[in-house]
């Protein structure tokens, strides 16, 4: 539905675009909305004349240089603040947005900057029991291997401080 513009879809490294973000766009795209694929640039163009620029985040100073419109930065609490400094001055032209879908990576620059500051972000949190493509077998089988305090940043999406108060008995030997 978006307007006839370039865009950017950024991960934090080429592996997560490729096989997360990339990978389910092409999944549940109608292939007749696809113009053009072009692999060695990573570059898409759907008929409705968008066009995606498929980008990696870990190298943030090659984010340069691009005049998008929008970007998606998906699992956004793994790329480095430089990153999202570097996408959001890409964001030129109209219609100028930019949003972030992650997996809470602790309390980082994101918390930070969308939780705490606030200023110009909405926070939604979802939890996985909510995504109905999901198995409950599933999501049982992780909350039975998470610790609390994992569980609720990994199902309940969550940012968490694991700082200090997480501990493993294995971690300490008894000495005698």
């Amino acid at each position: 539905m978006m307007p006839p513009s370039r865009g950017l879809v950024v991960a934090p490294t080429y592996t997560l675009m490729r096989d997360g973000a990339q990978a389910v766009f092409f999944e549940i795209c109608p292939p007749q909305l696809i113009a053009t694929h072009n692999k060695a640039e990573q570059r898409t163009t759907l008929i409705t004349g968008v066009e995606i620029l498929w980008r990696s985040g870990d190298r943030p100073e090659r984010l340069i240089g691009v005049n998008a419109g929008w970007c998606w930065g998906d699992e956004w609490s793994f790329v480095d603040e430089e990153a999202h400094l570097r996408v959001i001055a890409r964001l030129r032209r109209t219609p100028g947005l930019f949003w972030a879908t992650t997996t809470p990576n602790g309390l980082n620059w994101l918390y930070d900057r969308a939780v705490l500051d606030a200023t110009g972000w909405k926070v939604v949190y979802s939890k996985t029991d909510a995504n109905p493509h999901l198995p409950q077998e599933y999501i049982d089988s992780l909350r039975q291997q998470y610790t609390a305090e994992y569980a609720e940043q990994e199902l309940e999406g969550r940012f968490i401080d694991f700082s200090g108060g997480v501990f493993k008995r294995d971690w300490f030997k008894r000495c005698q």
